[in-house]
């Protein structure tokens, strides 16, 4: 996915970091970071798209994003009931999987990813 770094002043709280993300099946997402919360954004598609509307969730997808540039913290996180804000002080852990279908995600063994040879 794309990174899109940016610094723009949102009222009282800063947009710090932005980037697109895919969620399960064809859903797609945007995460944007500020000092004290994430907010998730949908930005298009719902899970499980047959392949003919694949390609209308990928643009619809594109032109939300670039919607959502010029809006503040509390305008993405109102442009959609499915957005939602997390704060910082709520999080208690964090998971990563490895992505991809054949990089194993949730059902690889974590401790592994780190045994590579340099």
């Amino acid at each position: 996915m794309n990174n899109i770094k940016t610094f723009k002043k949102s009222g009282d709280e800063q947009i710090l970091y932005r980037f697109e993300a895919t969620g399960t099946g064809t859903e797609y997402f945007e995460l944007v970071f500020s000092a004290k919360r994430l907010i998730i954004a949908k930005t298009g598609g719902r899970p499980f798209l047959k392949v003919s509307e694949l390609v209308h969730a990928i643009a619809e997808s594109s032109k939300k994003v670039a919607e959502l540039q010029s809006f503040s913290m509390e305008e993405i996180l109102n442009d959609n009931a499915e957005n939602t804000s997390i704060a910082y002080s709520d999080v208690s852990s964090i998971e990563m999987n490895k992505p991809g279908f054949f990089g194993g995600g949730a059902n690889e063994n974590p401790s592994k990813w780190n045994q590579e040879t340099i």
